[in-house]
C-alpha cells in the first residue's frame, strides 16, 4: 500500500500547481478578452490608409495570437492537473477509506474503535489574491460510550456517612457538635455535579441551553454546543442548596447574591 504521507504531499503540491494555473488562466483569459476589446474598437474606426492605425492593428493581432497560445496552454496544463489528481484521488482511496484501508491491518492485533469529536470553524486565510475563506477541522477523542455513574453509595461515601450519624448521636443534642459533624461531612464531599457529561448531553440540547438562558439576560460564548449541554445548569447541583448548607455548616457565611451576565467556555 502507498504511503499515505507521500500521496499527501503529492496531493498538496497538486492542489497548489493546479491553484496556480487556474489564477494564471483566468488572469490571461482577462487580459485576451481586453485585447480583442481593443482590437474591436480599433477596427470600427482605422484608415487603411493609415501606416501607424495599420501598425497598431498588427501588434493587437500579434498579441491577440500569442494571448491566445498562452490561454490554449493553460488550458491544456489544467486538464493534465485533473487528470493527475484524479490519479492521486485513486492512489489515496484505498488508504484513506477505512472499508479498504483495514484489509491491510495486522491480523494479530485486535482492534478498538472510540468516538472522535468533529468540530468545524470557517475562517479568513491570507492568500496570494488577498483573503480567501479557509475550512478548519479539529478531531479529537470523544468521551468513551460508557456510563461511569454509579446510583449506589461508595464504600467512602458510607463510611463517612455512618460517622456522621455517629457523632449526631453522641452529640446528645448539642448545637455545637451537630454542626461541627456537618461541617466535617461537607468538608468529605465537594459540591460536585449532580449528573455525568454523557447523561447531560443525553437531557439538554445546547442550543436550548443557550435559548433559555438568553430569555434570562446570560449570554454564553462557546465553540462547541456538544459543550454546552455538557456543562447545562441542571447538570450540576443546585447551588442554592450547596451555599446554605455551607453556611449552617458553618464552613461560610452568605454575604451577597450574584447574578451571571455572560459565560464563556474554552
Amino acid at each position: 500500500m502507498a504511503d499515505l504521507n507521500e500521496l499527501l504531499r503529492l496531493a498538496r503540491e497538486q492542489r497548489e500547481r493546479s491553484d496556480a494555473t487556474s489564477r494564471a488562466l483566468a488572469a490571461e483569459a482577462t487580459r485576451l478578452a481586453r485585447l480583442r476589446e481593443q482590437a474591436a474598437g480599433l477596427s470600427r474606426r482605422v484608415d487603411s490608409d493609415d501606416d501607424h492605425q495599420g501598425s497598431q492593428m498588427a501588434t493587437l493581432r500579434q498579441a491577440i495570437a500569442e494571448s491566445e497560445g498562452r490561454v490554449a496552454g493553460l488550458r491544456r496544463q489544467k486538464r493534465a492537473a485533473v487528470d493527475e489528481w484524479i490519479r492521486i484521488s485513486g492512489l489515496l482511496e484505498p488508504v484513506v477509506d477505512p472499508r479498504r484501508a483495514i484489509s491491510a491491518l495486522d491480523a494479530d492485533y485486535p482492534i478498538l474503535l472510540f468516538p472522535v469529536r468533529l468540530e468545524t470553524r470557517f475562517t479568513s486565510a491570507a492568500g496570494a489574491n488577498g483573503a480567501r475563506r479557509q475550512l478548519l477541522v479539529r478531531i479529537y477523542p470523544d468521551d468513551c460510550l460508557v456510563d461511569s455513574f454509579e446510583p449506589d453509595l461508595s464504600e467512602n461515601e458510607v463510611k463517612n456517612l455512618r460517622r456522621y450519624w455517629c457523632s449526631i448521636w453522641a452529640a446528645g443534642g448539642g448545637e455545637s457538635r451537630e454542626q461541627s459533624a456537618w461541617r466535617e461531612l461537607c468538608s468529605a464531599h465537594g459540591a460536585g455535579r449532580a449528573m455525568s457529561r454523557h447523561e447531560a448531553t443525553k437531557k439538554w440540547n445546547g442550543r436550548k441551553v443557550v435559548d433559555d438562558l438568553a430569555a434570562r439576560g446570560i449570554l454564553i460564548r462557546s465553540r462547541s454546543m456538544r459543550g454546552i449541554a455538557e456543562e447545562a445548569p441542571g447538570a450540576y447541583k443546585d447551588v442554592s442548596e450547596v451555599v446554605n448548607a455551607t453556611d449552617r455548616a458553618g464552613l461560610a457565611r452568605t454575604v451577597a447574591r450574584l447574578e451571571p451576565v455572560i459565560c464563556i467556555k474554552g
